[in-house]
């Protein structure tokens, strides 16, 4: 739907539907189903994305920012990734959401019922540091064979992480939380991972602890009749 390269941009009060980029194989191909953003800086807020199609990435994919991009407050429902091709380690792998990227915000945001074809069902940090955060996010819902509703790629550095705190986990069909290298991330802490049918925390599919300071307890939502 949208690609900025190089550019400053703002992205409000929008609704992105049904958009599909194709299967895309390997790496970037055709990923980014209703945003792609590349050597940009630009905040993305108040959006509602749904039923969204690509490779990987159904809804957004960030990659070599050139400053800081904010993504706060947004929707990001109901889409589905079709690539399954494991083409690398480097490879994107599913995701509403990909981050490939330093000095990244996404905050505040809502995941519910992405499917994919392998990889994550939610969020996939394939490449950031410390300089980027995941704060307060809400992951329901998503389907993965093999993946997680958060997951991180095989090139995140375990010592200079990203940080993903106080976020909610919850009900996903696939893993919590997936690391794909040796080890967990140690910028994880303070979020509540609960029923996710795989288990809650993986590395390369072996199971893990829970981080420091994390939860596995029902958050207790209420329906909207309640």
């Amino acid at each position: 739907a949208i690609a900025f390269s190089s550019a400053e941009f703002e992205v409000l009060d929008s609704v992105f539907e049904d958009n599909d980029c194709g299967l895309g194989e390997g790496d970037t191909d055709n990923d980014g189903g209703a945003i792609s953003s590349e050597a940009s800086l630009g905040v993305i807020q108040g959006n509602l994305f749904d039923g969204n199609t690509a490779g990987d990435a159904s809804d957004l994919i960030v990659t070599d920012s050139a400053g800081a991009v904010t993504i706060v407050q947004n929707s990001f429902l109901d889409g589905s990734t079709a690539d399954s091709s494991s083409a690398g380690p480097s490879e994107w792998l599913g995701g509403a959401v990909v981050i490939g990227s330093n000095h990244v915000l996404l905050a505040n945001n809502l995941f519910g019922g992405h499917s994919a074809a392998e990889g994550s069902s939610g969020l996939l940090v394939a490449w950031a540091s410390s300089f980027t955060q995941v704060l307060n996010n809400l992951f329901i819902y998503g389907t993965s064979p093999d993946g997680g509703a958060i997951q991180f790629g095989p090139t995140v550095q375990s010592y200079f992480p990203a940080t993903v705190a106080n976020n909610i986990v919850v009900d996903n069909t696939g893993w919590g939380v997936y690391s794909g290298y040796p080890g967990q991330p140690g910028g994880l802490s303070n979020n509540d991972v609960w029923n996710n049918s795989l288990g809650l925390y993986t590395s390369t599919a072996i199971l893990q602890p829970p981080p420091v300071f994390s939860l596995s307890v029902d958050p207790l939502f209420l329906s909207a009749s309640d």
